[in-house]
């Protein structure tokens, strides 16, 4: 077990090394790693990063507006229940 040192999540893997830690930091952590663990990812993923990074953006991007709108909806909603 390796314990990631961006979330403190335990990793069934054998060393800071192997593709399921840096699968994790791939997919868990593209904007977070330093340039050891990203060098470390462009091997891994024969030169992906990019391409994780721009998908992992963009979904944080829909992540948040969609929550925003959510907010807006309840808020909407509160006002003509309690407003008539």
């Amino acid at each position: 077990m390796v314990e990631c040192k961006y979330c403190n999540q335990d990793i069934d893997a054998d060393g800071h090394d192997v593709p399921e830690y840096l699968d994790h930091l791939g997919e868990c952590h593209p904007h977070d790693v330093g340039r050891i663990d990203e060098q470390r990812l462009r091997i891994q993923w024969e030169g992906d990063l990019d391409e994780a990074r721009s998908v992992s953006y963009r979904w944080s991007a829909l992540t948040i507006s969609v929550a925003a709108a959510s907010a807006f909806f309840v808020f909407g909603l509160a006002v003509v229940v309690l407003f008539g």
